[in-house]
């Protein structure tokens, strides 16, 4: 079908416009150029989306860790990120060696 709508447009250049197959080739190599041209502008604009808001996020974590070096807080790596204190405890000990690996003489 793409094929055909190109036909047509060719058609329509050369008899309605008077343009010679040198001027339509220039023509439709100039419009694939823009529509590529058209792609790479989208893709570069969805990468600065992105990049503005990782500079919004390191302006954030920047601004917070002026704060904490104004306030001199003792320790700034445990203010950034909170850490839930509990009373749990847990033991562990390793099991006791079998008699047979344990390097002495039997």
């Amino acid at each position: 079908m793409r094929d055909i709508l190109a036909l047509r447009e060719i058609q329509r250049l050369s008899q309605d416009e008077g343009i010679n197959l040198s001027g339509i080739k220039r023509i439709l190599d100039l419009e694939r150029e823009l529509e590529q041209t058209r792609l790479m502008a989208a893709e570069l604009h969805a990468e600065m989306s992105l990049l503005r808001n990782e500079l919004e996020s390191t302006r954030a974590v920047a601004a917070r860790l002026a704060e904490l070096r104004r306030s001199q807080t003792v320790d700034p790596a445990a203010a950034l990120v909170p850490v839930r204190s509990s009373t749990k405890v847990t033991f562990w000990q390793a099991a006791p060696k079998p008699a047979d690996q344990r390097g002495g003489a039997d």
